[in-house]
């Protein structure tokens, strides 16, 4: 009997502190959240590199070997504490001078050289870290006797008990965020990555091949652009409708009836052109236009691994360096998909969402929706921005959200009734909204010299017994598409793809774009090469065909020629060599 009571007390004791003293502690360092759930405050970012690697995880295993050895539970501690420190420091400095996060990209950049910049300017934070290092070092032998007491105090025991339950909550709900801040882990996982992309197949390409690849309008090499009208100086606002698919227009006379008047006007009294969504998801699409790239991201790669891209030289850094002002505004959040980090590393410098909008105008938060601001109040902030703003040579991007799935009614739209909240009356209320962007604009300071280019960013994913079933596409399909320019009306613009719209808003700007790896623009070289194709889909005699998957073994003796360039492998290999920095580049001339 004694003997159990002392197997009792003694798993009673293992329990303590190896689980709920360490739950509890994850509660209590997500307060800011349960504070911004009570009072309405929004915290964008709590640091859970800590929680999880400083207390939560160390401290249950720190406190599993107190009791089998106070002297391996403090090396063990001291051993943790430094080493998370030590990566937490490298990860910062990467952040501060690269703007990037932990990733493969990074290990080809570590030298000497970058070590001593890093150290250069974070001297102070290095400072830092090694005091904070001696101070644990000088009071972990106080943390089990201070624990001790706390467990004889009953009503404290209750409290941390009811703390860890909380804890177990946070835990389930919240644990995916360990595996994207903790530099530790994130730091293994990014090298054990970096370890076998260096097993990876070299992908090469003869230089027949690499000629067959530009002779289908595809280059491996950097832009080539260059300036024939020097006296252009267009702004450009350019306005991505949410989930937007062109047949929700009637610019085709597919129905008897529009439900989009404003759009269908906009666009027969301007330019306007078929285009197709090759890439998905919308992360994928969004590199495509500003890049002419094949990304094949998911909606969390870029989070986990933004140096995608790095290096490379897209829209947004050509329009940067001759002096455009770039600015992202979107009702959603910047920060979805980490979008704000792949456009600042293509020159953008501004970024506006729900949470500015929302201070500028509180009765915006009051009539909100699940994404953010309605499409409504987003085009009115729109145009009260502008208004106050001496805007000159300016890139505006403005990202709407009420055609997110499910679909969002705005409340304010004046068109249908509040009782009827299906799809068709979203697609009425977003041509709403453009409509009052339109009214202004005419009559605005911007009239005659702004490019407006109107665009959907993806197809709608709705499900199958939605009221507009019979009008969705997949995953790839046919988008929105045109543009107003002051003085270039009457022009052919080919069909194309949204990969094509970066080099087609240089031309509009005045440039002339020779290449642009994947991209050919609409107004021009687009003619030369009609054929729409991705490695996700091809357009095969106007039917839409799914590319299938290429196997390693299969790609690695790949060669394209003229008879197998749509073959699944093909597609792959160009893929993976528009993301290459070796391939050779062929002098045309």
């Amino acid at each position: 009997m004694k003997l159990f009571q002392i197997s009792k007390s003694s798993l009673w004791h293992v329990f303590f502190y190896i689980i709920i003293i360490p739950l509890s502690l994850v509660t209590l360092l997500f307060t800011p959240y349960l504070i911004g759930d009570i009072f309405g405050v929004n915290f964008d970012y709590v640091d859970i590199n800590f929680q999880f690697q400083v207390i939560h995880i160390p401290l249950s295993i720190y406190l599993f070997l107190s009791l089998i050895s106070q002297k391996i539970s403090a090396l063990f501690f001291l051993f943790w504490i430094n080493t998370t420190l030590i990566f937490r420091f490298f990860q910062v400095i990467v952040k501060s001078n690269y703007g990037l996060n932990i990733s493969s990209f990074i290990f080809d950049q570590i030298n000497i050289e970058n070590a001593l910049i890093g150290l250069k300017t974070k001297y102070i934070e290095l400072f830092l870290l090694i005091a904070f290092l001696l101070i644990v070092y000088f009071f972990n032998k106080n943390i089990i006797i201070k624990l001790h007491e706390i467990k004889k105090n009953k009503i404290t025991s209750t409290l941390i008990f009811l703390l860890a339950l909380r804890g177990i909550i946070i835990i389930n709900t919240e644990w995916y965020r360990v595996h994207e801040q903790v530099s530790l882990i994130l730091f293994t996982q990014k090298f054990i990555e970096y370890s076998e992309k260096k097993k990876n197949i070299n992908i090469n390409f003869s230089i027949n091949e690499i000629k067959l690849v530009n002779k289908n309008g595809v280059s491996f090499s950097e832009p080539k652009i260059s300036e024939f009208n020097k006296s252009a100086n267009y702004n450009i606002i350019h306005i991505i409708f949410e989930s937007f698919q062109r047949n929700f227009t009637n610019i085709d006379k597919i129905r008897k009836f529009t439900w989009t008047p404003e759009i269908d006007s906009f666009l027969s009294n301007n330019q306007q052109s078929v285009i197709y969504n090759t890439l998905a998801p919308t992360v994928n699409s969004v590199i495509g236009l500003e890049c002419g790239l094949w990304p094949q991201l998911s909606t969390h790669d870029l989070r986990n691994d933004d140096s995608y891209s790095y290096g490379k030289k897209c829209l947004g850094d050509f329009l940067n360096k001759i002096g455009y002002e770039q600015y992202y505004i979107t009702g959603s959040t910047p920060k979805y998909a980490n979008k704000d980090y792949f456009y600042r590393l293509h020159g953008f410098q501004n970024f506006i969402g729900r949470d500015e909008i929302f201070k500028w105008n509180i009765d915006y938060e009051k009539r909100r929706h699940a994404w953010g601001v309605q499409d409504i109040d987003l085009i009115n902030f729109i145009i009260d921005w502008l208004e106050k703003k001496e805007l000159n040579k300016f890139r505006l991007i403005v990202s709407t959200t009420n055609g997110h799935e499910p679909g969002y009614f705005d409340p304010e739209c004046p068109l249908t009734k509040k009782s009827n909240h299906n799809y068709i009356s979203v697609i009425r209320c977003v041509d709403f909204a453009f409509s009052i962007f339109l009214k202004w604009f005419k009559n605005s300071k911007y009239r005659e010299n702004t490019i407006i280019i109107i665009s959907g960013d993806h197809p709608a994913f709705l499900p199958g017994n939605n009221e507009i079933a019979n009008l969705l596409v997949g995953q790839h399909g046919q988008m929105l598409f045109g543009f107003y320019h002051p003085k270039k009306q009457n022009i052919q613009i080919h069909t194309g793809s949204t990969n094509d719209l970066g080099p087609t808003i240089l031309e509009l700007l005045g440039f002339k774009v020779e290449e642009f790896r994947s991209g050919n623009s609409l107004l021009s070289r687009k003619k030369n090469f009609p054929e729409i194709f991705s490695h996700q889909i091809k357009i095969m005699d106007g039917k839409y065909v799914e590319v299938g998957h290429c196997s390693e073994k299969k790609l690695i003796s790949w060669i394209i020629n003229e008879n197998n360039f749509f073959h699944d492998c093909s597609l792959e290999k160009i893929r993976r060599g528009l993301d290459s920095k070796n391939i050779p580049k062929i002098n045309h001339g």
